[in-house]
Formats: C-alpha cells, structure tokens, sequence
C-alpha cells in the first residue's frame, strides 16, 4: 500500500492488486453514490476510466470514520503537465467521446469548478475590486452556459492533473480521471474549462495548443457555429470560476499568504480568453 497524490477534497492509496482506495474527505454519503454510479455508467457505455469495484457485499460504496470511501480500478499511466499538440489532440478527441454518453440522472446542473463557492466570494470584502468585477463576469458569460447550446454530461474540471497519458503502439492514449465536478450542461463549457485548464502558458492562450485541442474534438464531434462563437465566452466563464474557487480556497477556507494572489492571476487569465479570436 502507498499513499498517493490527492486531490483537494480526496485522499487515495494504491493498495495491491491494481485497486484505488479514495477517502472523499468532504464529500457527502449521497455525492459519493452520484459519483460511484456515474463511474459504472460510464463502464456500461464503454468510456474507460477508473472503474468502482463493489464491495464484497455489493455496495459502491463504502465508509471509513464517517467518511465515504470508494474502491476503484488503477490505470495506468502518467500526469503531463504540458502536453504536446498531439497529446493534445488525442484529449480533444477523448473528450468528445465522453460527450457522446448519455447524461445520468440525479447529476448537478450547469456545474463548473468553482461556480458553487462564487457566492460566498461575491459576499467577501476583502477584495472588493475583484468580488465586483467576479459579479459583472457572472452576469455577462453566465447566460452563455445556460443558452440553448447543446447539452449533456460534462467533467466540468478538465485540467492536466486529472489525465493520465501513456503511450502505446506508438501513439498516446488519455484517459480522464476525477469525474467529481461532473455535471449536465453545455457541452462547449468542457471545451472552455480544457482551454483554461490545459491551454495557457504564461498567463495567456496558446493558440497551437488550443487549435490541437480543438482539432482533435472536432475529428471526433464537429462543434456548430454557435458553439465556436460562444466558446471564448466559455473559456472566460471557466478562468472566472476557478478565479472565484482559489479566492475561496486561499482566502476563506485555508488562507495561504503565498497564494493570495492567484485569484487576480487567474482573472487575468479570464480576460485574456474571453478576448480570445478563434479561427474557423
């Protein structure tokens, strides 16, 4: 058994036998089974990621002081922290393949990670600029997400540490991990959140990267013209919103001095992508 790298509200271990023991730190018993029976839908519609594997008594669940607990599959391979292009590519063309699942009941709506905490970031007054600015992006991007683009199961939290990349046959293969932020809504905000998340070097859009990542989706599902257009919209929506989630983090829940700037770098970034012109 070896502790692994956890999230920010999971711990795991890799225990013998290829098995992933997760500790959802903060999760609740319900979340925990919406995650769990979004995993095994995701195995029912062949979308390989790391799979629960009941308990001996059939539960997908289960619980350690109080905590729920889920027993997962490993898979194999590693976190790159800059992809190439054609790494890129292949998670383009692998996210598109998860918006080919049918969405699952029970599922949040219009979920983006760090939407849920902009509330109370909105109430703080310990950087009123940005708290203003933060309300007026909400108000101008936020009716994108809920406009009558097309719709289904979302990861919602598309950055490279929830991606492993292994090679094989001379070719990368990606499998997406960490399905915690999922949720039903506009498809193109996955796409907006992997910009954020995967796309940006130096505080701004790199365009290969984001025209590989596009690339790779569109060879696997074209987007439409109002999903192109409203995609820099998105990608802004989704740098505020993970603005909002590190202003929350580092300022009201565990205050980190070192880190009580990323907010207003990640807001930087919202601009910048926003601003951003897409080629067709």
């Amino acid at each position: 058994t070896r502790a692994m790298a956890g999230g920010n509200t999971n711990w795991s271990w890799l225990l013998d036998g290829g098995r992933i023991l997760t500790v959802m730190a903060d999760a609740s018993a319900g979340s925990a089974d919406t995650l769990a029976r979004l995993l095994e839908h995701l195995d029912a519609h062949d979308f390989s990621t790391n799979t629960v594997l009941r308990t001996r008594a059939g539960a997908r669940c289960g619980s350690s002081q109080g905590r729920p607990t889920l027993l997962k599959r490993h898979m194999i391979g590693e976190v790159v922290p800059n992809p190439s292009p054609s790494v890129l590519a292949e998670i383009g063309a692998e996210l598109a393949r998860l918006h080919a699942v049918p969405s699952l009941d029970g599922l949040p709506r219009d979920h983006l990670y760090g939407l849920p905490e902009a509330p109370l970031v909105l109430e703080s007054d310990i950087d009123p600029m940005f708290s203003r600015a933060l309300g007026d992006a909400l108000s101008r991007l936020h009716p994108v997400l809920v406009s009558g683009l097309p719709r289904g199961l979302i990861h919602g939290d598309l950055f490279h540490d929830n991606l492993l990349v292994h090679a094989e046959g001379g070719a990368a293969h990606v499998t997406i991990l960490d399905f915690e932020e999922a949720s039903v809504s506009a498809l193109a905000a996955d796409l907006g959140m992997a910009l954020v998340g995967l796309c940006v070097r130096d505080g701004a859009p790199e365009m290969a990267s984001v025209g590989a990542l596009l690339q790779g989706y569109e060879g696997v599902r074209p987007l439409s013209n109002l999903e192109r257009e409203a995609l820099p919209a998105l990608a802004g929506l989704s740098a505020w919103a993970c603005a909002s989630w590190r202003f929350w983090r580092y300022h009201l829940t565990r205050p980190m001095p070192e880190r009580a700037h990323l907010h207003r770098e990640m807001a930087t970034v919202a601009v910048r992508l926003e601003a951003m012109a897409l080629q067709g």
